[in-house]
């Protein structure tokens, strides 16, 4: 039987940023698996896995990939190669962390890029070498002009998408409400 555990939230280890933040620090949360006789013990991965690949990856691994719904968007890839087969296996190349509903910042591999918070402005676009800089305190900016025109596309993909599917405004008020709180 496989077994995700996730560590308590609120450590951040290494990473500098919390709940809310586009630093590592608000959006990475260590996880671990164990699945006897399928995965290794003690290995480490390093890959990029979002939460939302969660789902698809263990509807795969249940057998029920067929009954995932076809009339919405569900946002996720299967990774079940990456829990299989380790370090690497990841089909996920980039990930867009949100900054409200506005992109604020894109990973791909080991390295992010800081979106700007206007249009047109490039105050605050700093890439970041995360394997040597984990704490985003290091900012790559003149080394990193080679890779402006691929992050730009990643951003540029990152837009079409939120066009696409635009944010819904955040519901204020109490959660839940009509339902029966079993304490006070």
């Amino acid at each position: 039987m496989m077994e995700a555990i996730f560590p308590e939230t609120g450590q951040n280890g290494v990473f500098r940023g919390g709940k809310n933040d586009v630093a590592e620090g608000g959006v990475c949360v260590p996880a671990s698996t164990r699945w006897p006789g399928v995965i290794e013990p003690s290995q480490a991965v390093g890959d990029i896995i979002h939460v939302t690949e969660l789902f698809n990856s263990f509807a795969r691994i249940a057998g029920c990939f067929d009954q995932i719904p076809r009339d919405r968007v569900i946002d996720g890839i299967d990774q079940t190669a990456e829990f299989l087969n380790g370090d690497t296996h990841s089909r996920l190349d980039y990930v867009h962390i949100d900054k409200g509903s506005a992109l604020g910042a894109n990973v791909k591999q080991q390295f992010k890029r800081l979106l700007p918070t206007s249009p047109g402005a490039l105050a605050g676009a700093e890439f970041f070498d995360l394997y040597k800089d984990p704490r985003e305190e290091h900012p790559l900016m003149a080394e990193f002009l080679r890779a402006w025109a691929q992050f730009d596309a990643i951003k540029a993909r990152g837009d079409a998408q939120i066009a696409m599917y635009p944010h819904k405004p955040v519901a204020r008020g109490e959660s839940y409400a009509g339902a029966t709180r079993l304490t006070q």
